[in-house]
């Protein structure tokens, strides 16, 4: 496997690893990664690769919105470490700069500028998501000439071949400048049918702040696995094989007009575990949020996600040693499994009603494979990532500083919080966790032995039954999060489509079905709330008959009861979850349909959908 960045650390002491050059009529600065040129009369500069044959036009543009055409490009002055070019076009200046073994250059205006431009054709344009769906643009579903991306500092371009991609970064705006929201990311579409792509794409700068390119390359960097030959009745193994560990992800793309059934999105955007990392019946693996469990419900070697309210499902993809298998839901229920268990169900009723003397008719239960394909390519590395590997995720922390990043890249968020929410429980773990593992066992125990409980025992008895109730007003608190965000982006959406402009009010209108939905997801909130008051009274109560028990008491143990309560919580944060990212993608995919000047709005009801995810509670599975 060839893995072009970073190779830096080999070569950094050789004399040719930075350099900078006049050439006629332009000039040129470079190391051993790429090189920047550019000459006068030209629309743009030539970014290339030291390494291989990719290649990429990188455009200036100007306050007219129109790529501005090269004057003088000349050796320029940097404050940072690094050879820069002064870049002097008929619409303003720009400082390039390119730093020491690094993969990216930097664009930074000067005066006049309104934004830069990437020129290279490419089917795809793809904004990562750290911790909900990515959005990707097919230019071939793209009916307009232009498109509009909402990225939060950053987005990709593949390049065509599966060797590499174009990652742009850029920092937030300055807030006396813009309250913060995503940026747009316009791309121009050309051609037709199968040759239809994005020809350029475009970003503004941030105020007076720069804008990052970066070429990231490697044999086999990413994969476009077309799905018209999955068999989505088992596992599909994919020819394609990782070319390095790392924190890898599949963006599986619905055709159009459809959605992942129990997900309600588009794109359902997944990491890889890796298989070597089972143990006991758990694939334990710092490439995901939290452990994947596994049992034979989808096979032997599938491993095995569950969430709250859509029950257990088969991961959507992993590595097993080399190999990469791919097992998206299909439509309806979650594999060809589920609708074999409806259809010999159906085929029983009908057995039945036949020896009854009664008519049944069959509905028979089909599955679709629903998807044009998927998207896999290296988001974060792991700690196994070799260092000649250069990830988007390493140069959103090179060029915008590892606090920037941090918050990103959402460390804290993409980590579970505590079972009881800002309270940490004594049993770190959830209701009927605690009952089945804890809380059942030690009353069965002392129910068969008698006599009296020592002060040990009888003190994690009642840290038990306070813990089922620090959990249960967890969840409520999320459920009422939920609440407050719904009725911040219906607020939004009302506003829009009372005062608005005709494209936000298009976008919210495109929205309803999906608002509707979670308010259908949160149910009956104050139901929730009574509930959880009996409940929090039913246990005080519980706790002062464990602290006082010289003997088993039975009404102990309808402190197990409690989980019929709680369930339909879990069951209804983990749903809102899903449906925020629902909204979220859906906001930044229906701008094309509503119109770029709905972009803003968008951006506020992503930014909304961005704060109620971050921090999730345990059963918010992803």
């Amino acid at each position: 496997m060839k893995c072009y960045a970073m190779t830096w650390v080999l070569v950094v002491s050789v004399s040719m690893a930075h350099c900078a050059g006049v050439l006629a009529g332009g000039a040129a600065i470079e190391n051993d990664k790429i090189k920047v040129s550019g000459d006068a009369g030209k629309g743009g500069l030539t970014v290339s690769s030291k390494q291989s044959d990719n290649k990429f036009e990188l455009r200036l543009i100007g306050e007219n919105g129109n790529a501005a055409v090269i004057k003088s490009v000349s050796a320029g002055k940097s404050d940072d470490e690094g050879k820069s070019l002064k870049v002097v076009t008929d619409g303003g200046e720009a400082l390039v700069t390119l730093g020491t073994g690094r993969s990216y250059a930097e664009i930074k205006p000067v005066k006049g500028l309104k934004g830069t431009a990437v020129a290279m054709p490419s089917r795809f344009a793809l904004m990562p998501d750290f911790f909900a769906m990515d959005v990707v643009l097919d230019a071939r579903r793209c009916k307009q000439d232009k498109a509009t991306g909402l990225a939060d500092n950053f987005y990709l371009v593949p390049i065509d071949g599966g060797n590499g991609v174009v990652f742009c970064v850029w920092p937030g705006v300055d807030t006396k400048d813009q309250t913060r929201e995503e940026s747009p990311v316009e791309l121009i579409a050309t051609g037709d049918g199968e040759a239809r792509k994005f020809s350029e794409s475009r970003v503004s700068f941030p105020g007076t702040k720069p804008v990052y390119v970066a070429l990231l390359e490697g044999t086999n960097y990413w994969r476009l696995e077309e799905s018209a030959s999955w068999d989505l009745s088992q596992p599909v193994k994919i020819k394609w094989q990782r070319p390095f560990d790392g924190r890898w992800r599949a963006s599986f793309m619905a055709k159009e007009g459809k959605t992942v059934s129990g997900w309600g999105v588009t794109i359902l955007s997944f990491y890889f575990p890796d298989l070597r990392n089972k143990r006991n019946g758990w694939v334990q693996d710092e490439n995901l949020n939290s452990a994947v469990g596994w049992t034979d419900r989808f096979g032997s070697d599938v491993p095995e996600g569950a969430s709250q309210g859509l029950g257990h499902y088969a991961h959507p993809c992993w590595f097993k040693e080399k190999d990469t298998y791919l097992y998206p839901p299909l439509n309806p229920g979650g594999d060809k499994r589920a609708a074999d268990d409806y259809n010999n169900m159906e085929k029983k009723l009908a057995e039945k009603a036949k020896r009854d003397g009664r008519q049944y008719t069959i509905y028979v239960h089909t599955v679709e494979n629903i998807y044009d394909g998927a998207i896999i390519y290296p988001l974060q590395r792991s700690k196994s990532t070799p260092l000649d590997v250069t990830t988007p995720a390493d140069v959103v922390k090179q060029t915008l500083g590892v606090g920037p990043c941090e918050y990103i890249l959402d460390k804290e968020g993409a980590v579970w919080a505590f079972h009881g929410g800002t309270n940490k429980m004594h049993y770190e773990t959830a209701t009927c966790a605690i009952w089945d593992q804890h809380l059942n066992p030690l009353l069965n125990e002392w129910k068969s032995k008698g006599g009296t409980l020592d002060d040990t025992k009888k003190q994690n008895m009642v840290w038990m039954i306070e813990d089922m109730g620090t959990f249960v007003a967890a969840v409520n608190k999320r459920i009422h999060v939920y609440d407050d965000f719904l009725k911040a982006v219906k607020g939004l959406c009302e506003a829009a489509k009372q005062k608005g402009s005709k494209e936000d009010a298009a976008l919210a209108a495109a929205l309803d079905p999906d608002l509707k939905a979670m308010q259908g997801a949160i149910g009956n909130v104050a139901g929730f709330d009574k509930g959880l008051a009996e409940w929090q009274d039913k246990l005080a109560k519980l706790v002062e008959i464990a602290k006082a028990a010289d003997s088993f008491k039975p009404e102990l143990t309808r402190a197990g009861d409690v989980r019929g309560f709680a369930e339909p919580q879990d069951n209804t944060i983990a749903g809102c979850r899903r449906c925020v990212n629902m909204i979220k993608q859906k906001a930044g995919l229906a701008i094309n349909e509503s119109g770029a000047a709905s972009a803003s709005l968008a951006a506020k009801i992503r930014e909304e959908c961005r704060k109620v995810l971050r921090n999730p509670h345990p059963l918010e599975h992803f």
